[in-house]
């Protein structure tokens, strides 16, 4: 038997899906009027349709990556007085795993094989799934800093695995300052990515030169130059976002360093930021899956798409690829688990009927969304008792 890489992204797979901290952070904001009505739009037209815009329209020139609002939403909490101990806080107070993820972890160790964390979330979230799950740190890769394996391997001696030091070693934090000269970058760059966003969708290649360089004047304006510095990695050349194709590169990179063909390597994902990671892996012949998926692209590359309320039902099939070295074919999977709790879609599945696919997927979500909002409600209430 060949060894194999396991890798899987930290929000969706892992965490349920509600549990995005770049929102979390930004609605706590307009919750408590540090940011108002147009302020959130703009972000809200970077997410959906300035980054992904950018991705589709630049994605074959290598030098971009869907997945630039958490580090956006990191600047916005620096921005208005948002603070590490802040955003712990949230994490804890928000953090909740898929009802099962354990058993799909524990299959895959059972073969031998440590899994990845690779998330584009602010790192204080992914050491906390890796914490709970028992992932070493050398195993996760997150936005922000991107640390080498000599300097996690220090932290690891050190006894400081998972910890608050860990997670500001890894985050951006601490250079974003001074926090007023983040927020008036901001209140620049965020109209700009909105008309960005229109000129993207419209492919006017005109305007779209003209907004990029007064899009360049507004990150030159940035004083002191190690801020503009780092406004730059995080959100313009994007070396500080875990997402796209900087994912499909950690894969790659794991793959070399461990001499395991990229056909024996399993990433799972759920959004358009894990299509790269995901087409990669599928093109080598390896499987990339797509779990409680709406987004097209992502499933229009995925080698299967999984639905799944209770993720311990999946566990099943990821013992099925790595038992048979990978031979297994995705009809024989579907065959062989799906039921009315696993629906398993084949490429084949997505080609015929995608909307079919999307609504099964979507439905799923929401289903997890309101678990989690009652989950939420009831951790409220024990809280409440308790005080």
């Amino acid at each position: 038997m060949t060894f194999w890489i396991v890798g899987f992204d930290g929000e969706g797979p892992l965490v349920i899906t509600g549990v995005d901290l770049a929102w979390l952070i930004i609605d706590d904001l307009k919750a408590q009027g540090k940011i108002n009505e147009e302020q959130y739009q703009l972000v809200k037209k970077f997410d959906t349709d300035y980054d992904d815009a950018r991705w589709a329209y630049e994605r074959e020139q290598q030098g971009w990556c869907t997945g630039s609002i958490p580090p956006l939403a990191i600047q916005m909490a620096v921005a208005y007085g948002v603070t590490k101990e802040d955003l712990l806080t949230l994490i804890r107070q928000k953090f909740l795993l898929n009802t099962g993820v354990e058993q799909i972890i524990g299959t895959v160790r059972a073969q031998g094989i440590e899994p990845l964390i690779i998330s584009n979330a602010w790192p204080g979230l992914p050491l906390q799934a890796a914490k709970t799950l028992g992932i070493p740190s050398c195993n996760v890769y997150t936005s922000g800093i991107q640390l080498g394996s000599d300097q996690i391997r220090n932290l690891e001696k050190q006894g400081l695995m998972w910890s608050d030091r860990e997670i500001e070693a890894r985050s951006e934090l601490g250079l974003l300052q001074p926090h007023d000269e983040v927020k008036t970058f901001l209140e620049k760059y965020l109209p700009n990515t909105s008309a960005l966003a229109d000129a993207y969708i419209a492919k006017d290649a005109q305007k779209i030169e003209t907004l990029l360089e007064q899009q360049e004047d507004i990150f030159a304006s940035v004083k002191p130059v190690a801020l503009q510095d780092t406004l730059r990695a995080m959100i313009q050349k994007q070396d500080m976002v875990m997402a796209a194709h900087n994912k499909a590169r950690v894969l790659v990179k794991r793959a070399k360093e461990a001499r395991i063909p990229l056909s024996h390597v399993i990433y799972t994902g759920d959004s358009k930021v894990d299509t790269d990671p995901i087409a990669v892996v599928n093109k080598a012949r390896g499987w990339g899956i797509a779990v409680n998926c709406t987004n097209k692209e992502a499933l229009q590359a995925c080698s299967i798409n999984i639905v799944v309320q209770h993720f311990e039902l999946a566990a099943s099939v990821y013992w099925a690829i790595l038992d048979t070295d990978g031979r297994i074919a995705v009809e024989k999977l579907k065959e062989d688990f799906s039921s009315d709790e696993l629906q398993i879609f084949t490429p084949a599945d997505i080609i015929r009927d995608l909307d079919k696919v999307r609504k099964a997927n979507r439905a799923v979500k929401e289903q997890l969304r309101a678990f989690y909002e009652k989950t939420l409600k009831t951790r409220a209430a024990i809280s409440e008792a308790t005080i």
